[in-house]
């Protein structure tokens, strides 16, 4: 990214979350941890739906939040943010900086969610996704999903794998019926649900349970995955 502001990035005409997973394609995505205009532009071209721009995990000053959701805006990529916690001013930051949705993690009951909300309520239209992580969330996640304003939900699953004593066991008993409680809350709300597939819950089965949202990964892990290959690849030939 660039250390002087750039003006303004001419902007994509934007089609709402919910408009392009109402036609009925499963949309793909990737967690973007840092900054890299190249990066965006080669996720459009290779035909990612969505990029994950993450404030919790990733490293972004606020310039360069701003200045990668510009750079998606300029292609047809939706800018899906996740904002570190659940600090309402935070939220309206972000909302004023016009990504297609906010992801707030760690959302537990339906009084967050409302509150999450009320936050971005006077903002510009904001659509609002919640990560449902724990126990307690997908005890609540009927509760959750029948607030109004909320998008949808994303199963965060490393996290609740943990909480369900089971870290990194997506196989386990007690981690799939948490999964498929939130499976069957967002089915009944008609909300927009995702998640990351794994060896225990390949891509088909999560779009055959009703998942619209998939996350394959991330910036990083593909890169890394890249250079393995092609340097495995290089082997072979020597």
């Amino acid at each position: 990214m660039t250390t002087a502001r750039p003006e303004r990035v001419a902007t994509v005409k934007r089609r709402p979350l919910r408009t392009v997973v109402a036609a009925g394609r499963p949309l793909t995505g990737v967690i973007m941890l840092r900054p890299s205009a190249l990066f965006v532009e080669e996720a459009a071209k290779a035909g990612y739906d969505f990029l994950f721009i993450d404030g919790e995990h990733g490293h972004f000053s606020p310039r360069e939040f701003e200045e990668t959701i510009d750079a998606i805006r300029a292609t047809a990529v939706l800018a899906l943010v996740r904002v570190p916690d659940h600090d309402t001013a935070e939220l309206a930051r972000h909302a004023k900086m016009r990504p297609d949705a906010l992801i707030v993690p760690h959302v537990s009951t339906a009084i967050e969610a409302e509150r999450l909300v009320a936050a971005i309520g006077d903002g510009p239209a904001m659509e609002l996704l919640v990560i449902i992580e724990s126990l307690d969330g997908t005890a609540n996640a009927e509760a959750i999903l029948a607030v109004d304003g909320v998008t949808g939900v994303i199963v965060g699953p490393n996290d609740l794998s943990n909480d369900c004593g089971c870290r990194g066991d997506f196989g386990a008993p007690s981690f799939v019926t948490a999964l498929n409680a939130v499976e069957r809350a967002a089915g009944a709300a008609r909300k927009v649900l995702g998640t990351v597939p794994n060896a225990h819950h390949r891509a088909r089965a999560l779009i055959e349970r009703g998942h619209q949202l998939l996350i394959l990964g991330t910036d990083r892990m593909l890169i890394a995955n890249a250079m393995r290959d092609q340097r495995s690849n290089l082997e072979l030939e020597l």
